[in-house]
Parts: C-alpha cells; structure tokens; sequence
C-alpha cells in the first residue's frame, strides 16, 4: 500500500518527485541509496536491462524484507539488495526506526517525529567499502536518507570520482538538528566535479521546507 500511495501521489499531486530526471540507460550502474521497499529502484532495474544493475541499501529490516519481496513478486534479477546503513565509517550505530511510516526512519531523529521512533541497533559501513572496485563507471547515485547525506558522502570520495550523475533529496531540518546545513552538501560535490543544479518544482520559494537552499533536491552532474 505504500509504494501505491507513493506512486500516487508521484504521479498525481508532488511534481518534484525526480523519475523524470533521473532516467538511466541500459546497461548502466545505479546505487539507491537508501531504497526504503523499492519505489526507485524496481522502476529503475528495467530501464538499466539485463546487463545494467541496481545497487539498492535499506538500512532497516523490516523496510529491507518489503524492498527484497517486491523483487521477488516482480521476477528482478538485476538488483542487488544490501541490508546496511551507509555512512562515513564502519560500525554499529542506534537507528531511529519509524513505528507508522519507513520513509522517516533515519540515523538522526526527527524532533517532529520523535514520539513514533524506536531504537533499534544497526550496522553502517562506507559505500566506498561496499562497492570496492566492482564497477568502473557509475552512471547515478540516488541518496535519500533522511539527514544522514552528509555522512554517505563522506564515506564515498572512489564512488564520486566514478560517478556521472548524483540526485540528493535534501533534508534540511534533520541537518540542522545536528548542527550541519546543506551547503556542506554542495562543498562536496563541488570539490568532486559536479555541476550543481537545484531542483524545485513543487514548493515555491517562500513555502519551501529547505530555508537555505529553497530546494528539495540537489542534482551533480559532470
């Protein structure tokens, strides 16, 4: 039911939803940064072919066995599920899991959301670490994770040299909570080469929940 909301209100009511943009070819290399059940990445898998592969991570379990389900009731061979969170180190940290809605759960907690969290302990590594030198170009990162885009960058200096494009679905109010903002965010990209442009379709300026870019998405390309 939530890919269906999801999906839904992509379609219907939130025109910043980047599918449009973020359009793969065959045979390329995704990574799906925080995959959540699989909205990005099985939409994805059958524009990259049978030869092009999706990298999907979902630190949480619950989410993760959802994520691996829908490959399986859609016959998807060419994604590889990780279930791990990705940050600037290898470790164990606490994750703030969401009791009502996956799509919240994060590293950092989110005041707002902070009464339906519970703790649950997780293991993080670097997507550095993960990916290794298994592919030599990477056409796309997607990162959605919920305040934690500083810390999967930091972790990723291999993957950004090899990668073409990066979409970032930015989380401004978590960042701030911990004391980060994200022209950090930029400064990375930036120092890896990427031409940033700063996507905004739905929320105008004024009403945007990002007071310091006036965005909702960050977009690197070279």
């Amino acid at each position: 039911y939530e890919d269906l909301a999801r999906y839904l209100f992509a379609e219907i009511v939130a025109k910043w939803e980047p599918l449009k943009i973020l359009k793969p070819k065959k045979n390329d290399i995704v990574i799906d940064v925080g995959a959540n059940t699989g909205y990005y990445s099985l939409r994805l898998s059958s524009l990259v072919g049978d030869n092009g592969k999706i990298i999907a991570i979902e630190p949480d379990p619950q989410t993760f066995n959802a994520l691996t389900k829908n490959c399986e009731l859609n016959n998807i061979s060419n994604v590889n599920a990780h279930n791990i969170a990705i940050s600037n180190s290898n470790g164990e940290i606490t994750f703030h899991q969401s009791i009502f809605h996956s799509g919240t759960s994060s590293m950092f907690v989110n005041e707002k959301d902070k009464s339906e969290m519970k703790k649950i302990i997780i293991k993080t590594t670097t997507l550095d670490e993960l990916i290794k030198e298994k592919y030599e170009h990477i056409a796309w990162v997607k990162i959605d994770v919920e305040g934690a885009e500083l810390e999967v960058l930091k972790g990723s200096s291999t993957i950004l040299s090899k990668t073409k494009n990066i979409i970032i679905e930015v989380h401004e109010h978590i960042l701030n909570q911990n004391n980060k903002n994200s022209k950090e965010i930029l400064e990375i990209l930036e120092e890896n080469g990427f031409k940033i442009t700063l996507l905004n379709d739905f929320w105008d300026e004024e009403n945007s929940p990002n007071q310091i870019l006036k965005s909702d998405y960050i977009l690197g390309q070279k």
